[in-house]
């Protein structure tokens, strides 16, 4: 299925996030768009991990990408943890009941503490 007002396109009811800021990829040096998308396909286990909203999910991707297009990321192991602060975030935002972040680092396979 393809919702392509969205930018969504749905494989296995996995939200794949086509829109990116043009901005990051001039920015970007160390982080390429395989990593972004790998990023991406992270946090939406996690977020059916954790039953999370869909509208978490997209927010956590517009605030990662947001950030990719203003600030250099220059530790590609860094990446995923960015991506943890945002599904925070937007969790925080729009979640009665928030996951804790170690919950959430517990899912990055012991990556960062």
């Amino acid at each position: 299925m393809h919702h392509a007002s969205l930018g969504l396109e749905f494989e296995f009811n996995r939200p794949q996030v086509q829109v990116q800021p043009s901005g990051i990829w001039r920015l970007q040096r160390t982080v390429t768009p395989q990593m972004r998308e790998a990023v991406v396909a992270w946090l939406s286990d996690a977020s059916a991990d954790f039953e999370l909203l869909r509208e978490t999910f997209l927010l956590a991707v517009n605030y990662m990408d947001r950030y990719l297009s203003r600030t250099p990321v220059d530790e590609p192991d860094r990446l995923q943890l960015l991506g943890v602060a945002c599904l925070l975030l937007a969790a925080k935002y729009e979640e009665v009941r928030p996951p804790a972040a170690q919950d959430l680092l517990d899912l990055t396979s012991g990556g960062f503490k």
